[in-house]
């Protein structure tokens, strides 16, 4: 071998040498950065709250004793106003109508309309819009009406609110729809008495919330 020869084989192998060289470096620079990133998604998943008080007129400052409502069934219903809570129409002759109710009987602690005073009070204690129903656990005894109406305090931010007067029997009324967080639903009730005389009647009446 000549050394023209020669020099002509190693100047080959130096240049194969350096093109493998280059070509297992290659996809190790194409991959070198001075910054990544990084992804993922985050969920938050909050479980819907319907809770909700209910106050009843108070002549104390406050203006209204508030249940604080924990019964999620109708089983486990809370008692509005404590375990012995009740409202009443008290009259003294038959027939009446457009009665309003008082507060464990007290004459002091009624629902007055003309005052703007409900029966109820409804403060959504949720963290979601509350639909809101009214109904009997039984049907009404004969002679007895009890008819409802329910108004939006501010007027709007409850959804569809019940309009004019309704009967309440086994089937639930629709009060409001969408009750908002910043919102109170007021219920007010009217007593309708017939044939009833000289003895007395106890219906129980549920309100329900249902998370929107």
């Amino acid at each position: 071998m000549t050394k023209s020869e020669n020099g002509s084989s190693f100047s080959v192998l130096l240049f194969a040498a350096a093109f493998f060289a280059a070509a297992l470096a290659a996809p190790f620079a194409s991959a070198v950065s001075s910054t990544y990133y990084a992804k993922t998604t985050v969920y938050f998943f909050i479980s819907s709250d319907a809770s909700f008080t209910v106050g009843v007129p108070n002549t104390g400052a406050s203006g209204y004793n508030f249940s604080i409502i924990s019964g999620t069934t109708e089983g486990g219903a809370t008692a509005i106003n404590g375990s012995t809570g009740f409202i009443s129409f008290n009259v003294t002759s038959v027939p009446t109508s457009n009665l309003e109710p008082c507060v464990q009987g007290l004459s002091t602690n009624c629902q007055v309309q003309a005052n703007n005073v409900p029966i109820f009070r409804i403060d959504n204690n949720g963290n979601v819009n509350e639909a809101f129903t009214i109904y009997a656990g039984a049907a009404m005894p004969t002679g007895l009406n009890i008819s409802v109406n329910a108004t939006c305090e501010p007027l709007t931010g409850c959804g569809t609110v019940l309009s004019g007067k309704a009967n309440i029997s086994t089937t639930p009324v629709s009060l409001a729809t969408a009750v908002g967080t910043s919102q109170f639903l007021n219920i007010t009730l009217w007593g309708q008495i017939g044939t009833l005389s000289g003895q007395s009647a106890a219906i129980t009446l549920y309100i329900n919330s249902s998370a929107q």
